[in-house]
C-alpha cells in the first residue's frame, strides 16, 4: 500500500484525506506508544486496551503514536540514528504522553532494550507523562 510512495501509512492515509463516518483516520496522537518489537503485535494491542479500561479511554477515540503506521518502514537501515533519535524525541515531545508495554510485568521485555529505554528517557527529558497498561503498575513520575 505504501511501497511506491515510501511513506509511513498514516502520511499515506492524511494525504488521501481517508475518513471514516467523516472523521479522519489520521489525527494528533494523545499517547506515545513504547514497546518491544519482540512481542506479537495482537498482545500489544491488547495491551492497548487494558491501558484505555484503566484510564477509562475510550478505545474507538484515543489516538495513538504507534511507530510501525507513523513511520515510513521503507530504507530504514539507511537512515543514521540521528533521523530516528529526532523523530522519536520530537513525537514524545509533542504528544507528552507515553504508554510503554511492560510485559512480562515481572520481567519487561522493554527494560532490556536500549531504544525503549530512549524512549523513556525522551519522556523524562521532554516532561512527558510516563504510564504502563500492566495492571500491576501504577502511573510512574520520573
Amino acid at each position: 500500500m505504501t511501497q511506491t510512495s515510501g511513506l509511513s501509512l498514516c502520511a499515506q492515509l492524511y494525504l488521501s484525506n481517508t475518513t471514516f463516518n467523516s472523521t479522519p483516520l489520521v489525527q494528533d496522537a494523545k499517547w506515545f506508544i513504547s514497546h518491544a518489537w519482540k512481542y506479537k503485535f495482537t498482545s500489544v494491542i491488547g495491551a492497548l486496551y487494558n491501558f484505555c479500561a484503566k484510564e477509562q479511554l475510550d478505545p474507538e477515540t484515543t489516538i495513538i503514536w504507534f511507530d510501525l503506521f507513523s513511520n515510513s518502514q521503507h530504507g530504514t537501515a539507511a537512515k543514521p540514528f540521528e533521523w530516528w533519535e529526532t523523530v522519536f524525541m520530537n513525537a514524545v515531545k509533542s504528544i507528552g504522553n507515553v504508554v510503554m508495554v511492560l510485559q512480562p510485568w515481572d520481567d519487561p521485555i522493554p527494560l532490556k532494550r536500549v531504544w525503549c529505554i530512549f524512549e523513556l528517557y525522551a519522556s523524562t527529558v521532554t516532561n512527558s507523562s510516563f504510564m504502563s497498561p500492566c495492571p500491576q503498575m501504577k502511573k510512574l513520575n520520573f
